[in-house]
């Protein structure tokens, strides 16, 4: 019945026996009002602390990625570090042979050239008129001097259209290592791997630099005072290519 003892009892929950008379002062008006209301904030407070509570920070840590371990993280140092070097090495390459080597080798050959016409161009600077006549009409029989002329520019213009090709490869190689590279250093940051700049600049370079070095002392010491055919060597050919030939001279 409300209002009875028995109500009072299971509305606190508290006891599962009926009260005993000594208890029975405790249940005026008042008291039950009171205790019926310290029995609800009392679950509720119970509810409150027993629910989970998540903070951020743990929230946090388990959506971040687990680092990568350390042989993962030295091998990409490797790797970096091959590929940077490779890259600079290309550059160096590219640049060395193409604006210093290249034009050694075609001085080289104009040199030798040179050295074996002018021989002939001095004896022909000391030809009369009725001699010069002479041997030019003899030499018009055999060159066609502006058939001569007009090959030698066709094959200019195309060496140099080739060699400009060539040059575009080099600096392509060049691109795709600097891409690679650029791919390597990003997805090193994407896997939160700490790159040691300080380290990787200062090793490439010290070793670009002692290479740059090694080429150019090799190159002057050992490439230029080497001797190529002589002009000499290219006149015994011609004339013994004349004799077994044609059998003059």
């Amino acid at each position: 019945m409300y209002g009875s003892l028995n109500a009072v009892v299971s509305v606190a929950n508290r006891l599962k026996r009926p009260p005993s008379l000594s208890e029975s002062f405790a249940f005026t008006p008042e008291n039950v009002e009171r205790a019926s209301r310290n029995s609800s904030n009392t679950q509720l407070n119970l509810m409150v602390e027993t629910s989970p509570q998540v903070s951020p920070n743990s929230q946090q840590t388990q959506s971040q990625e687990p680092l990568p371990n350390a042989c993962t993280i030295k091998f990409y140092h490797g790797v970096l570090r091959l590929t940077f070097h490779l890259t600079l090495i290309s550059v160096f390459e590219t640049l060395f042979f193409f604006f210093y080597v290249s034009t050694m080798e075609d001085s080289g050959i104009q040199n030798t050239v040179g050295g074996f016409v002018n021989d002939a161009v001095l004896s022909c600077m000391n030809l009369t008129a009725p001699e010069k006549v002479v041997v030019n009409d003899i030499l018009s029989a055999f060159i066609n001097s502006t058939q001569v002329i007009q090959t030698g520019q066709q094959t200019y213009t195309q060496r140099m259209a080739y060699n400009k090709n060539l040059l575009n490869q080099a600096w392509i190689y060049v691109g795709g290592l600097s891409g690679f590279f650029i791919l390597l250093v990003c997805g090193g940051y994407a896997k939160k791997i700490k790159i040691r700049w300080r380290s990787v600049l200062f090793e490439n370079m010290l070793m670009i630099t002692l290479l740059a070095l090694y080429e150019y002392v090799f190159f002057m010491t050992i490439i230029t005072p080497y001797q190529p055919l002589t002009a000499n060597e290219i006149a015994m050919n011609a004339v013994e290519s004349l004799q077994n030939q044609c059998g003059i001279l």
